[in-house]
């Protein structure tokens, strides 16, 4: 008797078991390598495209990822090793909802899993400092309609969507955070400077802000005299002559330094991206120049400090952000910060 209990106790655990253990569903997710990846501007990283499979026939995938421009740049993408694709290629496209993005596609005729398989390798390289998502995106599972354009999928050995996931990445581009300059220009003439180094110095993209609302934009040249321009840079002052009042607005990476040449006569420059004093803004130059003019945009005149007049007699004392000058050399270097 005791036999026969024993064995039918273990019979019933043997089926319990069986009703417990339930085969676990296959997985499938694209990820990257390394999932998080940065370079400096101009700088350069090589990522990997991968595919985790539970599955021993996949047979094509297409991978659509997006990606921010202003922050990142695809220059090169190959195949992998593992398989060794029969057909492969990539593509660098504008999609109509979310922009620039990369697609990726291959196709293994005799199929390929499970394991670790190798969908590309990419070589991502910093445009500006900043954040750029590496979503893979338009995801389309079995059942479903495909995107357009250019969908995510995985197919398999009998041409079957197979169920998938993504763990998106990222991609910095390390450096300065960009930061955002504001200032109010009014009708008439405006001395400005950039406190900001922009990513494009033309000014059709440093005054979009104020497009349609200026006339003119005049540099200064210490042997020329002023003249039209069509770019505008950090350390030099510009004339801009406004239409009608109007916000100035544009984006930027800090500027610190300033390191010129002041010439004899007058010469145009601008300021760093903060505040300074300017007995300590020209100790550099140890007292070689003259006077520092400013414009008053209100009153359309100039304001003017004279280094060995009484204070009291001088219009400003400090040098700001977004300002432009006039500085009347006697021929020296100015540098700020200057060194030690």
């Amino acid at each position: 008797m005791k036999k026969k209990l024993i064995f039918k106790t273990g019979m019933v655990l043997l089926v319990l078991l069986a009703l417990l253990i339930v085969p676990a569903a296959a997985e499938n997710y694209f990820y990257f390598v390394p999932q998080d990846s940065s370079a400096n501007p101009d700088g350069e990283v090589t990522v990997e495209l991968m595919l985790h499979t539970d599955e021993n026939n996949i047979r094509q995938f297409q991978c659509h990822i997006d990606i921010n421009p202003g922050v990142v740049n695809v220059t090169a993408c190959e195949d992998g090793t593992n398989p060794g694709w029969d057909m492969w290629n990539w593509i660098l496209a504008d999609d109509p909802e979310f922009g620039k993005y990369l697609f990726v596609y291959a196709m293994e005729f005799n199929s390929c899993g499970p394991g670790e398989i190798q969908c590309g390798i990419i070589t991502f390289k910093g445009v500006n400092p900043g954040a750029s998502p590496l979503d893979i995106i338009k995801h389309c599972q079995p059942g479903e309609p495909e995107y357009n354009p250019h969908p995510t999928y995985v197919v398999n050995n009998s041409n079957k969507m197979v169920p998938f996931y993504a763990n998106n990445g990222t991609f910095t581009c390390t450096g300065d955070d960009p930061d955002t300059f504001e200032k109010d220009l009014v009708t008439g003439w405006n001395l400005v400077s950039m406190p900001l180094s922009p990513s494009d110095n033309h000014i059709s993209a440093v005054l979009s802000s104020i497009d349609g609302k200026y006339e003119e934009v005049l540099s200064y040249d210490a042997g020329s005299g002023f003249a039209d321009t069509t770019t505008m840079d950090p350390g030099n002052g510009y004339f801009i002559k406004m239409s009608e009042d109007a916000t100035w607005t544009y984006g930027g990476v800090s500027y610190d330094l300033v390191d010129t040449w002041l010439f004899n006569g007058l010469n145009s420059i601008g300021w760093i991206n903060g505040s300074t004093s300017i007995p300590d803004a020209f100790a550099s130059t140890q007292g070689n120049y003259k006077y520092i003019a400013r414009w008053n945009a209100n009153t359309q005149s100039y304001e003017v400090y004279e280094p060995h007049a009484p204070d009291v007699f001088n219009d400003f004392d400090t040098m700001e952000r977004g300002v432009g000058y006039l500085v009347s050399g006697k021929g020296a270097q100015l540098t700020y910060p200057s060194s030690p």
